[in-house]
């Protein structure tokens, strides 16, 4: 049986930062709006072992209807509903740079292990690098 999944049909311009700055792209995918972002180790907030997200970067994603979130790093992507990510996701406030941020612990994410996952230590590339 052959795969029927639909695969990304349209890829958009990301919510945007106060300074202009692209966050990330919105893509279409099985009938459902995601935002995709591209993250490194470096992005993951260590005193909650949690992804981050703006408080103005969210309201974006509200406006947008967007349904999923996914962050893609070296080891895999994690995917959680913009749903479930305003349910349980923590305010932050004034946190970076006196901005309110959400922060969602990564075990209340969905982790689907990536294709490279499986290298040794030893010869994977390092986030600084």
């Amino acid at each position: 049986m052959k795969n029927t999944q639909t695969k990304a049909t349209c890829e958009v311009d990301g919510p945007r930062l106060p300074n202009g700055q692209e966050v990330g792209n919105y893509i279409e995918e099985d009938g459902l709006s995601i935002w995709e972002r591209n993250v490194k180790r470096k992005h993951i907030l260590r005193f909650l072992d949690a992804w981050t997200i703006n408080e103005l970067i969210v309201r974006q994603l509200v406006a947008d209807c967007v349904d999923e979130i996914r962050y893609k790093t070296c080891e895999g992507i994690y995917v959680v509903s913009l749903e479930d990510f305003l349910e349980q996701a923590t305010l932050l406030r004034a946190f970076a740079c006196d901005e309110d941020v959400y922060a969602l612990p990564r075990n209340q994410w969905h982790f689907e292990e990536g294709s490279g996952s499986g290298q040794l230590l030893l010869f994977m590339k390092r986030d600084e690098e």
